[in-house]
């Protein structure tokens, strides 16, 4: 949503490429939210013409 409102207000299309998360050594917790912090996304990003 972060990043649809961003291509929004900056007149582009946007396309979600790949999304990661943190590896093995930084675990997840499920009882505890903010051990999920590691997020990256590979974003196209184009104007319309």
């Amino acid at each position: 949503q972060l990043l649809q409102e961003a291509c929004r207000k900056n007149g582009r299309n946007g396309q979600v490429l790949e999304q990661g998360g943190q590896g093995g050594d930084h675990p997840i917790h499920p009882a505890i939210p903010e051990t999920d912090y590691l997020k990256s996304v590979i974003l196209r990003t184009w104007y319309e013409d």
